[in-house]
């Protein structure tokens, strides 16, 4: 409408130059044409000169928290952007519907300046976040014309669950373990002091002689006779099940993080295991960083959604590259655990391949934070 009533002007200026032989109008026609065509070239050029960028104040956020996500455009020219419209997506790649919301935000960039677009995000489910920015159109100062771009720039956020209270997991560990005998999980049970030596990186502080140590001026660590070691591993399997909806999703890995999360505070979980059956890999990891709980669940939630989208598996190479960022390798400890904890996405919990209990959707919250189960 605006191009329209700016060519009705331009056209009737030079009728009314030409009808009365104003000099007045044509210059007015004149002018109207120039600026027409000004501004045709300066949409043309507008968006080559801008770059986009997509930052994330925190990558990996709680489920049901707000997460900041700022688009960042960049004017490389010395001429502004008056006016700009770019469109946002963002879905769940978990989603087995994808369902996409779009939003479009649109202001000004000056010369050699930039402008910045936050965007509040937050997801009822955990999953994968994909925040895509698809187009731009760029304005003139008249509004009569655009450069549209199609854009593919993509950052992912990965959503955790909150972490549940796991009483029922650790009952049913507690009496089911062993095929009802007695377990001690914890570990170390040394009987004796064999020595007492130098402390030195990596000795766990339950052996640090914290008495000796005050008296000398310097950490020492106790040595043991003896020590009886019991292995506890936790294996997720990511085998996908014919169909689930992203509730059954949601709900393993909600019951995923509280097991995992209880089981290791308690110090009785040495290493954790992801499976996939359908392509016949297994990525062990370690305990030994603060931070492997947050890149554990990365993991997880990253390797649901590619499973998921592509039904047939990840390529090799990809999953080769996923697993050394994070410093994670493939190993295959099944041969040496004596204890095995295993949670597939059907809501299954097994020890040692024997089903200790089956959790239903609709109800794993009430169970998780609920009364225990009696066996």
């Amino acid at each position: 409408m605006r191009k329209f009533g700016y060519l009705l002007t331009l056209v009737l200026s030079f009728y009314l130059s030409g009808r009365y032989h104003s000099a007045e109008f044509m210059v007015l026609a004149i002018v109207l044409f120039v600026l027409l065509f000004i501004s045709y070239l300066y949409a043309l050029q507008m968006a080559k000169y801008l770059e986009i960028e997509i930052d994330l104040d925190d990558p990996i956020i709680v489920k049901e928290h707000t997460a900041i996500a700022r688009i960042r455009l960049t004017n490389r020219q010395r001429l502004p952007i008056p006016y700009y419209q770019i469109t946002v997506s963002f879905y769940n790649r978990l989603d087995p519907n994808k369902k996409v919301v779009t939003k479009k935000f649109h202001g000004f960039v000056d010369g050699l300046g930039e402008a910045t677009i936050a965007l509040g995000t937050d997801s009822t489910y955990s999953g994968e976040i994909e925040i895509l920015v698809t187009e731009i159109e760029c304005f003139d100062y008249l509004k009569l014309f655009k450069r549209r771009k199609r854009l593919a720039i993509s950052q992912k956020q990965i959503v955790i669950p909150p972490v549940l209270k796991a009483d029922l997991a650790l009952l049913l560990l507690q009496q089911a373990g062993c095929k009802g005998q007695e377990v001690d999980l914890r570990g170390a049970t040394p009987p004796n002091v064999f020595q007492v030596r130098q402390y030195e990186a990596g000795d766990h502080l339950k052996t640090i002689h914290w008495k000796l140590s005050a008296r000398n001026d310097e950490l020492l660590s106790k040595v043991y006779s003896e020590q009886k070691e019991e292995q506890v591993s936790i294996r997720v399997d990511l085998t996908p099940p014919l169909s689930q909806s992203l509730k059954e999703k949601d709900a393993f890995l909600v019951l995923v993080a509280s097991l995992v999360s209880a089981l290791t505070q308690e110090e009785l979980v040495e290493q954790l295991q992801l499976v996939n059956k359908r392509n016949d890999w297994e990525l062990t990891i370690p305990i030994k960083s603060p931070f492997y709980y947050d890149s554990f669940l990365q993991e997880v939630i990253h390797e649901m959604a590619s499973i998921d989208t592509d039904k047939e598996g990840r390529q090799a190479d990809s999953q080769q590259t996923s697993r050394h960022d994070l410093g994670f390798d493939l190993l295959d400890s099944r041969g040496n655990d004596k204890i095995l904890i295993t949670i597939d996405r059907q809501l299954r919990l097994y020890e040692n391949h024997q089903l200790l209990y089956q959790f239903e959707a609709s109800k794993l919250y009430a169970e998780l934070v609920g009364r225990p189960l009696r066996l």
